[in-house]
């Protein structure tokens, strides 16, 4: 604790603990430290993790970030690149290091000077690391990162590199009826694999690139009252290869209709439609639900609920069919302690043949308080529970992984 606060006095006094400020730019760093206790540092199951190692360990991390916000008059960006240097007790030779970066542009003023009526942003987040993310959270899920390769889905240990970049748009037709569209490129590639999983697939393939390109269109019609209906196209096609194994590939594509709006005390994205997976020529029910609500002045409640076809990654290369519900509540107590509770669960299976499935379960309590203007403090336990099923032919595999962690960290941020 004292060191904390000796950081924090040396910070106030600095140069760097200012935010810099030239015209409508920001200059933002912050500093994340902690100490974790995971059970399971290996993602694995314990059958396949490596004899006379100790799959527990404490890991000390470091993480310096920084963020610049731009706020010219046609231009407004928002830019956050980091890494992470993470250092373990037992296993040294598994420390590591990640990097992240994610970018949001807003041309709305540029495009309507050049197609009145027009609105335009573009977003890009890159991650590189060696335990991929099962669920979105934290600055992904506030960049608007879509989650085609986040659906639960825990990778044992593997040096991974993934970048998702997303265009999107609307022209305004009438006052009350818009045109929108969006582009959407992602890739996802597998470097060193250090667990070994038994068959069936399901260790991630070391060089397998995979990679998919996604687009949609339609019209939405804005209602008196400020609620918003919407149809669109969807069309998205992912390929596989490198990783030994033959190149593949599968197209999706459908129709979906939604509603954005107020309902009660609740604010609700809805959505619904069916999907074609080719090839197998089959049509497959998709939608998701978003709802958010203040319970009380104190409280803030989030629920979600998502399927979607998105591409396999472990066992059959294709295809999955997946599900995934969240359930978050934050809660302030008294002089700035803030509770947070989450809860995710997926339920994904392969298509057209259902010869993989996998499900999780991934939970987290937080508590975070504010030390001073430039420094919070929280402790977090997170819980996961992943099975993995394979039925592939001569090649049947089942295991189940199970993991802890306790986290105590401390973010500076020098706003």
């Amino acid at each position: 604790m004292l060191t904390v606060f000796l950081l924090e006095a040396v910070a106030e006094n600095s140069l760097l603990g200012r935010s810099q400020v030239h015209a409508e730019t920001r200059l933002i760093p912050s500093l994340t430290v902690s100490e974790r206790y995971d059970t399971n540092i290996f993602n694995a199951a314990p059958q396949f993790i490596p004899p006379g190692t100790k799959k527990w360990d404490f890991a000390t991390t470091a993480s310096p970030q920084v963020r610049l916000i731009s706020r010219e008059r046609e231009v407004q960006s928002d830019l956050t690149a980091g890494v992470s240097g993470n250092s373990f007790v037992n296993n040294p030779e598994l420390s590591y290091v990640t990097t992240n970066a994610s970018l949001r542009s807003n041309l709305d003023k540029l495009v309507s000077q050049l197609i009145p009526g027009a609105k335009l942003e573009i977003s890009d987040y890159f991650l590189y690391t060696p335990q991929p993310p099962a669920f979105l959270t934290g600055v992904q899920t506030s960049q608007g990162v879509p989650d085609i390769y986040s659906r639960g889905l825990q990778v044992a240990r593997a040096n991974s590199t993934s970048n998702t970049a997303k265009a999107a748009g609307t022209y305004a037709l009438t006052p009350a009826v818009s045109l929108g569209g969006e582009y959407l490129y992602s890739f996802y590639s597998i470097g060193t694999v250090f667990v070994s999983q038994g068959t069936g697939g399901a260790t991630p393939s070391s060089g397998l690139s995979t990679k998919t390109q996604a687009w949609s269109v339609g019209p939405s019609l804005r209602l008196s009252k400020g609620d918003t209906l919407s149809f669109k196209y969807n069309n998205a096609q992912t390929s596989f290869s490198g990783g030994g194994v033959p190149d593949s590939s599968f197209t999706a594509h459908g129709i979906e209709a939604g509603y954005t709006g107020v309902i009660g005390d609740w604010s609700v994205t809805l959505g619904g439609g069916g999907t074609l997976i080719e090839p197998g020529s089959l049509i497959y029910p998709t939608g998701k639900l978003a709802l958010t609500a203040k319970l009380d002045p104190a409280t803030t409640a989030t629920v979600g609920f998502s399927r979607t076809i998105a591409p396999s990654l472990l066992g059959t290369l294709g295809a999955l069919i997946s599900n995934t519900t969240s359930v978050s509540v934050q809660h302030s107590l008294e002089k700035g302690l803030r509770m947070t509770g989450t809860v995710n669960y997926a339920f994904n299976e392969s298509a057209p043949a259902k010869d993989v499935t996998y499900k999780t379960l991934v939970s987290q309590l937080q508590l975070s308080y504010p030390l001073s203007r430039i420094v919070t403090t929280s402790l977090t336990y997170d819980y996961s529970h992943f099975t993995f099923d394979s039925t592939t032919p001569g090649a049947a595999t089942s295991f189940l992984v199970g993991k802890s962690a306790v986290t105590l960290a401390f973010g500076f941020t020098w706003n």
